[in-house]
């Protein structure tokens, strides 16, 4: 396990509910190829913080990476509304473009 791994675990047994603790473990562990654990803590961050917009850039990647092309896109369109709600363009143009990348590659 890595420095950054490592401490970024220590962070989470202390608060294993903060959003951004599970999106850098999740993103460390993706970074890692440990697609079990990053997707366990997404998820985990879909099912219990909703409204943390940058996981569902991050979800739909690895989704992506998994082949599972009908999850990204539901991912993405989640995202989207999301970002409607919170009236970020910027994230709901990054998930917009992703969604139409992958649906032209699909």
């Amino acid at each position: 396990m890595n420095q950054r791994l490592e401490k970024l675990v220590l962070f989470y047994s202390q608060n294993p509910h903060d959003a951004f603790i599970n999106y850098a473990l999740a993103h460390e562990y993706h970074t890692q190829n440990d697609t079990q654990n990053a997707l366990k803590h997404y998820q985990y961050l879909t099912e219990n913080r909703p409204d943390y917009l940058p996981t569902y850039y991050q979800l739909g990647k690895l989704y992506e990476q998994l082949n599972q092309t009908q999850n990204a896109i539901d991912c993405y369109n989640k995202g989207i509304t999301i970002a409607n709600q919170q009236n970020d363009t910027k994230t709901k143009a990054e998930l917009n473009n992703a969604k139409i990348n992958l649906e032209i590659e699909g």
